[in-house]
């Protein structure tokens, strides 16, 4: 089991990225995967069929709005845009259909808000590629180094 760093000394993206980092797959239960998988299908399913309401419609043809060129795919579509687009996008059409994505096992509504932009993916020579867009506002006193520090703290 993954220790867990409660210390509100460090911050909470120092001890997520912990988390992650010290992820062992085998601590994930059989009954955790299966529902992992099943709501990435779950999700992948509502996205591509959400493609086509409305509500996504408006969002892909209003001119100005989530329309940044890029590499990113706009599932159900052969439109790519910038990932942060994509995810907008994705994530819309997600949201459009699904109804059923709660599950207790995993603690919630997770799939929906997670994934699209998580498959921000951009096609390159040799492989597809993953994307995730962070924001975020900087102290002004903090250097270079300190980000570096912030954004791999391992």
């Amino acid at each position: 089991m993954t220790k867990i760093d409660h210390t509100l000394d460090t911050p909470f993206s120092i001890r997520l990225a912990r988390r992650v980092r010290d992820f062992s797959e085998a601590a994930a239960t059989a009954l955790a995967r299966q529902q992992a998988i099943r709501s990435i299908i779950d999700t992948v399913g509502v996205t591509l069929a959400g493609v086509l309401e409305p509500c996504t419609r408006i969002l892909m043809t209003t001119p100005g709005l989530a329309g940044a060129p890029g590499g990113s795919v706009v599932f159900g579509t052969d439109q790519r845009r910038s990932a942060l687009d994509a995810a907008l996008i994705n994530g819309t059409a997600s949201h459009a259909l699904d109804y059923d994505d709660f599950s207790g096992i995993l603690g919630g509504h997770q799939s929906v808000p997670l994934l699209p932009a998580l498959f921000a993916v951009e096609p390159y020579a040799t492989l597809f590629q993953m994307t995730s867009t962070v924001n975020a506002r900087v102290k002004p006193e903090l250097g270079f180094a300190d980000l570096l520090r912030a954004v791999f703290p391992c």
